[in-house]
């Protein structure tokens, strides 16, 4: 996906560029390892930050625990419904709108405890203890696997 995004590799000092101007829609911010001073900044200044981005469109940043937790409870106002990531931006609408994909974790309750219920026992404690030697040997199989010595993007695994 990294490839289908412009990115910017260079970005201004949060502290020196007007509050109206950070957008934490920047992939190329958290690539670089700035997003910390960014979100440092709006926590302090705007802990509920909206960014009207031409290419993102709307898309707000709530930056400090207590503010994101009430977002989280209250589906009624903030609903995942429309989707819990940026995905594509404007400019591949097209895309977006044809194939986006609805997981559990983007749906609003009562859909949502519906599919968590369905899921839970598999990934309870309990499960998850009997299934450690598996997964410790799957994750070490990808590991092995990885190169050594030589930078690799995740994303793009």
């Amino acid at each position: 996906m990294s490839e289908l995004i412009a990115q910017r590799t260079e970005f201004p000092n949060p502290w020196d560029m007007p509050l109206e101007d950070i957008n934490m829609n920047e992939p190329g911010l958290f690539q670089a390892d700035l997003h910390w001073e960014y979100f440092r900044r709006l926590r302090q200044e705007d802990p509920v930050h909206l960014n009207e981005d031409e290419e993102w469109g709307r898309v707000w940043s709530v930056c400090k625990f207590n503010d994101i937790m009430a977002v989280e409870k209250n589906h009624q106002v903030y609903s995942s419904e429309d989707g819990i990531t940026l995905g594509l931006p404007k400019s591949r609408m097209f895309e977006r709108e044809n194939f986006q994909t609805t997981n559990f974790i983007a749906m609003d309750p009562p859909k949502h405890d519906i599919q968590r219920a369905t899921v839970s026992p598999v990934v309870a404690p309990s499960n998850l203890t009997k299934l450690e030697d598996t997964i410790r040997e799957r994750a070490g199989n990808i590991l092995d696997s990885l190169p050594r010595g030589e930078t690799i993007n995740w994303v793009d695994l």
